[in-house]
C-alpha cells in the first residue's frame, strides 16, 4: 500500500505528503514487500546515507506477517497468501513450512521492527502505522490504520480493484502530517 500499486502517482499519500509538507519524499515501498524488506531497506539507508543527510522522518507502514522473501541460488521472490492456489512447488512449500504456526510470522516481524526502532532511536523521527489487524498494531505498538468500511468500498479501490484508494490514501497522509506538523 506504501508503494501504491493501482493507484496515480498524485495520489499516493507519500506524493500528496511532500505537497502538502513542501519536503522532498521518497517512497521506498516494494510491491508485495515483507516487513523483511523493510528491515533491508533501513539497513541500506543507514549504510549509505551521511548522517548529515539522512531524513529528519521516516515512515514505516508494517504490513502483514505472513508475508516474506523466499530465497533461492536464483532469486529472491516475495512471498504471501496470494500464491494460493498454486500446484505444489519449493516457493509455496516454504512458504507453508514458515507460517505452520499463527505465530511465526508475527514473532519475526515483532523482533524486525525493535530492531529497526533501536537502529534509528537517534537518528531521526519514527512514524509507524500498519493496516493489519488490531491486536497486531497492539502488540508491535504502532497506529492502526486500516481501511474502514466506507474506504473499502469498489468505489474508493485503486484501479486494481484490491488495494486501498484515494479515500484511504488522504488518511494516511492526514495521519502522517498530523505527526510531521
Amino acid at each position: 500500500m506504501v508503494y501504491g500499486i493501482g493507484l496515480a502517482e498524485e495520489h499516493r499519500f507519500s506524493n500528496i505528503l511532500e505537497q502538502t509538507t513542501n519536503r522532498k519524499t521518497i517512497n521506498f515501498g516494494y510491491p508485495s514487500g515483507s516487513n523483511f524488506i523493510i528491515f533491508r531497506n533501513i539497513m541500506a539507508l543507514i549504510n549509505y546515507v551521511d548522517p548529515k543527510d539522512f531524513p529528519e522522518y521516516v515512515v514505516i507502514g508494517w504490513t502483514f506477517p505472513d508475508r516474506f522473501q523466499y530465497y533461492d541460488f536464483v532469486k529472491e521472490q516475495s512471498t504471501g497468501p496470494w500464491l494460493f492456489p498454486i500446484a505444489d512447488n519449493e516457493i509455496n512449500n516454504s512458504y507453508l513450512h514458515r507460517n505452520n504456526t499463527a505465530y511465526q510470522g508475527i514473532m519475526e516481524t515483532y523482533y524486525i521492527i525493535k530492531a529497526i526502532r533501536l537502529m534509528l532511536k537517534d537518528k531521526c523521527k519514527l512514524i509507524e502505522y500498519t493496516t493489519y489487524d488490531p491486536e497486531y498494531s497492539r502488540l508491535i505498538g504502532c497506529k492502526n490504520l486500516l481501511p474502514t468500511s466506507e474506504e473499502n468500498e469498489l468505489v474508493n479501490k485503486a484501479r486494481d480493484g484490491i488495494h486501498p484508494g484515494i479515500m484511504w490514501n488522504s488518511r494516511v497522509h492526514d495521519y502522517i502530517s498530523g505527526e510531521i506538523i
